[in-house]
């Protein structure tokens, strides 16, 4: 089941910071959503009381999917959220 609500991307972030702790951490975004403002927001904000820095990646379909994962291999990230 996914829910993908902006509400919920913060805890999203705080579950994978857990499983995952000190790894990079890339998140993958739609820049056409109407939430995406909302998730960006959320997730920075999460990420601070989380003392984590993830890095924002976009991707509009599945022809962007290869390079933004391209992206995220060279930036070392090793933890999506998405």
């Amino acid at each position: 089941m996914v829910i993908l609500a902006a509400e919920l991307d913060s805890k999203r972030l705080q579950l994978l910071a857990e499983a995952a702790p000190g790894r990079r951490i890339a998140v993958l975004l739609h820049p056409a959503t109407r939430s995406y403002r909302d998730s960006q927001r959320e997730v920075s904000a999460a990420a601070s009381q989380l003392n984590v820095a993830p890095t924002f990646f976009e991707a509009s379909g599945p022809d962007e999917y290869p390079g933004a994962f391209a992206a995220m291999r060279a930036a070392g990230t090793a933890a999506l959220v998405i």
